[in-house]
């Protein structure tokens, strides 16, 4: 969002991604908030611009000038020369001094710039869409759709999916609250679902710790937990069904059909029976395209033998 919100305030931002930006405002108070700071911040930058354009060799050359010219450093014998006569060094000095005062009010801005900015607040919304976003702690996220977070401080609330690719810091560990759950990891890359009151994690790189009440477990690549009210569960896992909405597709490794379903019918936002549910556990392996919902399902009942209907909004599968 930063590098559209850059274009919005240089003047180059399309009309659509102009609408982009004032409808994201409107979404959140935070997310208002968050651009108004950040034009406070780039109205300063560029307040301070014409300090920055200063050139401290010229000042310096100028300082070396007056030190070397015919009569610099001697007594004079008649009254005292002005502070703005050729001999006196004190003009070259009070420049360098304002130089060197406003290049540590640049230092001193800046790092509390920066800290702000890491720290600040920010709501992301998916609505309709998938949304990828990078946080302010450089940390990047994928959100599917139909889902919200709100980060501050790298501590984020996640209410539906997201994949995250976190920046590594080892003294500031990334927290993910997600229903009951809490993830916590340095430096890894994770998705993380939330549905009904269930918690569902899986680690692509590196390891997280997930926490539910006095239970945690940690877990690495290729693994997952599932938090529900019955506690933590984890387990080795190849199922790469989590991904399809950043790469738009539904990878199956002897996936049991009854997981293949319940995934699509949340992508398309279709409900799906399925008659008789003993074909449930029936596994699937291959690669379909997130693309149009009547070519997925022909591909998938004809690998099973299987036929599918529809019953009004309702797809039915036998």
């Amino acid at each position: 969002m930063d590098g559209l919100l850059v274009k919005y305030l240089l003047g180059e931002a399309s009309a659509e991604e102009r609408e982009t930006v004032t409808r994201w405002c409107a979404l959140d108070a935070a997310n208002r908030k968050y651009f108004d700071d950040f034009r406070l911040l780039w109205d300063t930058g560029r307040a301070l611009a014409p300090e920055l354009r200063a050139d401290p060799e010229a000042a310096w050359e100028r300082f070396v000038e007056r030190r070397t010219a015919p009569g610099a450093g001697r007594r004079a014998s008649g009254p005292r020369q002005s502070a703005s006569q050729p001999g006196d060094a004190l003009p070259a000095r009070r420049v360098l001094l304002r130089w060197m005062v406003a290049a540590a009010m640049v230092l001193l801005l800046g790092g509390a710039a920066t800290w702000w900015w890491l720290s600040r607040p920010l709501v992301l919304d998916a609505p309709t869409a998938a949304l990828t976003a990078t946080l302010p702690d450089g940390s990047s996220v994928t959100l599917n759709a139909h889902s919200t977070l709100r980060y501050k401080d790298r501590a984020v609330t996640l209410e539906g999916e997201g994949f995250f690719t976190i920046a590594p810091d080892a003294y500031k560990p990334f927290v993910v609250h997600a229903g009951n759950a809490t993830i916590q990891v340095l430096g890894t890359s994770f998705n993380v679902r939330t549905r009904d009151s269930a918690v569902a994690v899986v680690v692509e790189t590196g390891r997280v710790a997930v926490s539910l009440g006095a239970d945690r477990q940690v877990i690495s690549a290729g693994e997952r937990v599932q938090a529900d009210e019955k506690g933590l569960l984890k387990w080795a896992s190849s199922d790469e069904l989590y991904q399809y909405y950043r790469t738009r597709l539904f990878v199956c490794r002897a996936t049991p059909l009854g997981e293949l379903l319940r995934t699509v019918s949340e992508a398309y936002n279709v409900p799906i029976l399925l008659v008789p549910p003993d074909t449930d556990t029936k596994p699937l392996t291959g690669t379909y395209r997130f693309g149009s919902l009547d070519s997925l399902l022909n591909v998938v009942t004809q690998t099973l033998g299987l036929t599918w209907t529809r019953n009004g909004k309702e797809v039915v599968i036998r």
